[in-house]
C-alpha cells in the first residue's frame, strides 16, 4: 500500500514541477549565493579559524531547504488534498492515515535525495565546497533532521483545515524558527539566553549540528535528542490527528 501511494505521490511530483523544482533548485542556489560572499573562503576568526564555505555556508543552504519543503510545501500540498475531496476519498480505501504520511515522507525523500548529491557536485566544482569530514555524523544528523522536520511538517499538515490557512500558519512557524537558528542574524551575534533557547529548537539544533560535523567534530547529544524527540513526539501527533475529511 505504502510503495503504490509513494509512486503516485512521486509521479504527481514529476507533473508539478514548481513543487520539485524549488526542492532541487533552492539549496543548490543558495549555496552558490552564499559561497560567492566575498571572504566566505578564508578562515574565520569567529568561526574558529574556519572557512565560511565550511560551517555556516552548507548548514544554511540544507536548514532552508529542509526547512522550505518539510513546513512550507508538505503542509500546504495536504491541506490542497483536503480542500479538494481527496482525504474524504482516501478515507473510504483500506489504507490508514500513517501509509499516506509515509507516502508523503517518501516521495519528499526523493527530491531531497537528489538536493543532496546536488548541492554537493555543484558545490564542489563552483564554489570549492568541501564533503564534511565527519561523514557518519552528518548522515545521522541528516537523519534526524529529516524525521524531526517533516515530522512537524505532517503534524501541521494533519491539523491545518486550508492550503490558505496553511500558507499563514507555517510562516508563524517558521519565521521564529530560522530567527533561533541565526538565519536572520548570524548564532555568534544572539544574547547567550537566545542561543540557549534555540538549543532547545529543532531547526537550531539541526543547523548547529550539520555545522559541526562538518568540520569533523562530533554533533552535541542535546542537539540529537532535540531532533529524535520531536521527530517521534511529531509523527505520532501527525498519525493521531490527521484528518480524513
Amino acid at each position: 500500500m505504502i510503495r503504490r501511494l509513494t509512486l503516485t505521490e512521486v509521479k504527481l511530483n514529476l507533473r508539478d514541477w514548481s513543487t520539485t523544482g524549488f526542492g532541487l533548485v533552492l539549496p543548490v542556489a543558495l549555496l552558490v549565493a552564499l559561497g560567492s560572499i566575498p571572504g566566505v573562503d578564508e578562515p574565520d576568526p569567529a568561526l574558529g579559524r574556519q572557512r565560511g564555505i565550511d560551517t555556516w555556508v552548507p548548514s544554511m543552504a540544507f536548514t532552508l531547504a529542509l526547512a522550505m519543503l518539510a513546513w512550507f510545501m508538505l503542509p500546504v500540498v495536504l491541506a490542497t488534498y483536503r480542500e479538494r475531496g481527496v482525504l474524504r476519498r482516501f478515507a473510504t480505501t483500506p489504507a490508514r492515515p500513517a501509509a499516506l504520511l509515509a507516502a508523503q515522507l517518501f516521495a519528499n525523500l526523493l527530491v531531497l535525495a537528489v538536493a543532496v548529491v546536488a548541492v554537493f557536485v555543484v558545490g564542489s566544482l563552483a564554489v570549492d565546497l568541501r564533503a564534511p569530514r565527519n561523514l557518519v555524523g552528518f548522515a545521522v544528523v541528516l537523519g534526524a533532521g529529516v524525521l524531526a522536520l517533516f515530522g512537524i511538517g505532517l503534524l501541521l499538515a494533519s491539523v491545518i483545515p486550508s492550503q490558505r490557512a496553511a500558507q499563514g500558519i507555517t510562516w508563524l512557524v517558521f519565521a521564529p524558527s530560522a530567527f533561533l537558528a541565526g538565519v536572520y542574524v548570524p548564532s555568534q551575534y544572539l544574547p547567550d539566553w537566545v542561543t540557549r533557547v534555540a538549543d532547545f529548537t529543532p531547526l537550531a539544533a539541526f543547523r548547529s549540528a550539520v555545522e559541526t560535523v562538518w568540520v569533523g567534530d562530533g554533533p552535541r547529544p542535546l542537539h540529537v535528542a532535540v531532533l529524535v524527540a520531536t521527530a517521534v513526539l511529531s509523527w505520532l501527533g501527525a498519525v493521531r490527528f490527521l484528518r480524513r475529511v
